[in-house]
């Protein structure tokens, strides 16, 4: 478990690093952070699957199946493994807070990215209004731009 919090640590420095490189449009940084995470979140796995052999091992113990043992339940059984159990649910919070604020932030730039191709290959609207139209309703134009060059 000491080894997932430290992983989970260095996923919430990533998350934080993020941050910074999405505010400075950096793709490339993007890139590598999250194949980094990636990694990590691969190990992270490793342990995991270690810890359902622990749980495994430990549910005759507690006469529960191995999917249903609890951190908790440990910690009845071992209380030394309180202050582990707090650490690594502390460490899971923040970066579960870092990645909503990343996830926001990425989602507001997907907005942007949209709003600005739509801006310069969408349908125009003109600001004449044809009284005759049934509902008053804005004249639309088919857009007529295009981002690629057709001539090339």
């Amino acid at each position: 478990m000491r080894k997932q919090i430290e992983l989970y640590q260095t996923v919430k420095e990533l998350e934080k690093a993020k941050q910074d490189v999405l505010v400075k449009n950096d793709i490339k940084e993007l890139d590598k952070i999250t194949a980094q995470e990636e990694n990590i979140l691969f190990q992270i796995g490793k342990l995991e699957a270690e810890r359902l052999g622990w749980a495994q091992f430990f549910s005759q113990e507690f006469k529960k199946d191995a999917e249903e043992i609890t951190l908790e339940d440990m910690v009845q059984r071992y209380p030394e493994l309180e202050d582990i159990g707090r650490e690594l649910s502390q460490v899971i919070g923040e970066l579960r807070d870092l990645h909503e604020i990343n996830t926001k932030m990425l989602q507001n730039a997907v907005s942007i990215v949209s709003f600005t191709v739509q801006s310069l290959t969408g349908e125009r609207k003109t600001t004449y209004l044809n009284p005759a139209a049934k509902g008053n309703q804005e004249k639309t134009l088919p857009g007529n731009r295009s981002l690629i060059d057709k001539s090339v």
